[in-house]
């Protein structure tokens, strides 16, 4: 998942995913899908940004594209507001491979915060 700067400008941001791909194919991986969730509000903010553009590129990649990848993602600080990894089973990946990947499911109002569970109460002990 890459969460971009949207003060940026889109062909920055598709230069990014460009070369997210590049280093995927390159590393003798393949890019199963990229999905654009376009701008969100961010939950705090990131580099002084409220918003933020979010991408979601599903690949099957060995570890060495991967540490690239992110290593090209941390020198592009001015684009990239954060960039996460996230390792999926040999099952959850043929389930995202075969769907795509999935829009976030948040049907708040704009604005609206999360609901907040309640916490047991903790039992004092002397």
């Amino acid at each position: 998942m890459l969460i971009l700067n949207p003060e940026v400008g889109g062909e920055r941001h598709d230069e990014i995913v460009e070369r997210v791909r590049q280093l995927v194919v390159a590393g003798d991986g393949a890019v199963a899908n990229i999905d654009d969730w376009g701008e969100r509000r961010i939950s705090y903010p990131m580099a002084g940004q409220a918003t933020a553009r979010y991408m979601v590129v599903t690949c099957d990649a060995p570890a060495s594209a991967l540490d690239e990848i992110g290593r090209v993602l941390s020198i592009n600080k001015d684009v990239v507001l954060r960039s996460q990894t996230i390792r999926l089973t040999k099952a959850q990946a043929a389930l995202q491979k075969e769907r795509g990947a999935p829009m976030p499911a948040d049907d708040r109002p704009e604005g609206e915060p999360f609901p907040r569970q309640q916490r047991p109460q903790r039992r004092r002990t002397r």
